[in-house]
């Protein structure tokens, strides 16, 4: 990069300020058009996988059982349920699945380029690129993220037996296809 070419050091140094403190932030978004008919599904799978772990922990006292049963999925917010979902769950027997991290890990190398790509055009003075390359950069994070779910690489434990029966079929990926076991 030639100073000279790419403005005065007041302007480098305001440039060097915006990049710094500039974020890329990675979410999963709901879909509002069917969240209502998830929150009513994902409750009631809920409600069943409570119920199974009430009978086999042997769980008789009401108190726990009503404490157990009012509460609801869909109480917690989408990021408590990935935390939930990413650290595992003993107590409800949910194995660790780790999503965003992995998941950006795994294309780290395309999206950090994407990330330089987009520095080096704001210290060149060029902010609207700067902008786009990180919105890019966050993208791909983005997809890679939602596409870890069914990538064969996350490395997740099946669904246990107790899961399946809950919820009547279980879904995985093999081999870059879905297959549904009922």
């Amino acid at each position: 990069m030639n100073i000279q070419e790419s403005g005065s050091i007041e302007e480098i140094k305001k440039r060097l300020e915006e990049i710094a403190k500039t974020r890329i932030l990675v979410g999963i978004p709901e879909d509002s058009e069917s969240a209502e008919q998830r929150k009513k599904e994902e409750n009631e799978a809920y409600q069943k996988h409570t119920d199974e772990f009430i009978r086999e922990h042997n769980i008789t006292d009401e108190k726990k059982i009503k404490k157990l049963k009012n509460r609801k999925i869909n109480d917690l917010t989408n990021a408590q349920k990935l935390f939930i979902n990413s650290r595992g769950s003993p107590a409800r027997n949910i194995p660790p699945r780790p999503v965003l991290e992995p998941a950006i890990e795994d294309k780290f190398e395309v999206i950090s380029n994407e990330i330089k790509e987009g520095a080096s055009k704001g210290l060149e003075g060029d902010m609207q690129g700067f902008y786009d390359n990180y919105e890019r950069a966050g993208l791909m994070a983005f997809t890679a993220s939602v596409d870890w779910f069914d990538n064969p690489k996350n490395n997740w434990k099946p669904n246990a037996e107790s899961t399946i029966k809950a919820n009547g079929y279980n879904k995985r990926v093999n081999n870059d296809r879905l297959i549904q076991n009922d």
